[in-house]
């Protein structure tokens, strides 16, 4: 029996440009837009103290499901594909582009990505994040 489940989600961070160019059409909109030198505040809208010190956009790709989540890396590899210039652009300016995983496992987990994806990922500027909770 799975016991494992995942989130995904896209995260593009850019170091002058303001969020607007990091907002791509990839079929789900972004859960947080943030903009260099606007006001921090919590995701409830709560203020904080100090500004942005870069653009950040978040899209949720994938929210807490059951199973594997490399499979629908790869899916999401292949749609991302379309924004390879853009994200060249965002890497040549000192950006960030990076996939971040959640894991959650009762005990022990583990993947394996292929060669395929990971030569993808790497031709595309998207750095992999993944991170495991028990659980």
């Amino acid at each position: 029996m799975n016991t494992e489940s995942y989130s995904m989600s896209l995260r593009l961070r850019h170091p002058t440009e303001s969020v607007e160019s990091l907002v791509l059409d990839i079929g789900v909109s972004p859960i947080i837009l943030q903009s260099l030198g606007e006001q921090r505040q919590t995701l409830s809208g709560t203020l904080l103290e100090g500004v942005y010190e870069q653009s950040y956009c978040n899209y949720n790709l994938a929210r807490r499901k059951p199973g594997y989540f490399v499979d629908e890396l790869e899916q999401w590899i292949v749609r991302l594909e379309d924004f390879r210039d853009i994200f060249s652009k965002i890497k040549r300016e000192n950006g960030r582009i990076d996939i971040y995983v959640g894991v959650f496992v009762e005990s022990t987990g583990g993947f394996m990505l292929s060669s395929k994806a990971m030569i993808s990922l790497g031709s595309l500027g998207i750095d992999l994040d993944v991170e495991y909770y028990a659980g």
